[in-house]
């Protein structure tokens, strides 16, 4: 489980062009977690999305990527899909519904490669992760926890798969109630 310290990473600044922008906080957002990066020369803010370093981190982001993938593949064949071809005008549709559920994350990454890392800084003693905070023992902020911990395509594909599972349960209680029950198992 990933604590909730201060992100160690040092950024550069884009105010001052100052290499040590620094992270103060890292707070819980709707869905993940965000960093709070404030230069020390120019006192420049911002908020950040859940670090991407290699293979951890951003997990949040490809769950929120999945979701709005699912969400547009569903609401394009329900608008215009069930006519068993897309034409140009639909296909561009598609693409705008896409880049419509999916522009937060993709504000998140903008974000992200505006503020590029530069290094590292060592842990402080006010860095201390406080396992006595409440907030901390809800069961949603432990799952966000670990959401931030994992990295952006195991939160992707970790959705699809989730949905996979469903629908593939869904389809076998509705073929067991159909072959085996007549349609009456559910009234």
């Amino acid at each position: 489980m990933t604590k909730h310290v201060p992100d160690l990473t040092t950024r550069n600044c884009r105010k001052c062009g100052n290499s040590q922008m620094v992270s103060l906080t890292r707070q819980r957002d709707f869905l993940s977690v965000k960093s709070v990066f404030k230069c020390p020369k120019c006192a420049h803010k911002v908020v950040l999305a859940s670090k991407i370093t290699g293979r951890q981190g951003g997990g949040a982001l490809g769950v929120s990527l999945a979701v709005g993938g699912l969400a547009t593949l569903m609401l394009s064949y329900i608008l215009w899909g069930h006519q068993n071809e897309y034409s140009a005008i639909e296909a561009i549709k598609t693409l705008f519904l896409f880049v419509l559920f999916t522009s937060p994350i993709w504000w998140d990454l903008f974000q992200i490669q505006r503020y590029p890392v530069t290094g590292k800084r060592e842990k402080v003693s006010t860095d201390r992760h406080n396992e006595a905070d409440p907030q901390l023992q809800d069961p949603l902020q432990k799952g966000i926890s670990i959401l931030d911990g994992i990295n952006a395509s195991k939160g992707f594909f970790g959705i699809l798969i989730a949905v996979t599972l469903f629908l593939g349960i869904a389809a076998l209680i509705g073929w067991i109630n159909f072959t085996y029950f007549d349609d009456n198992l559910f009234g």
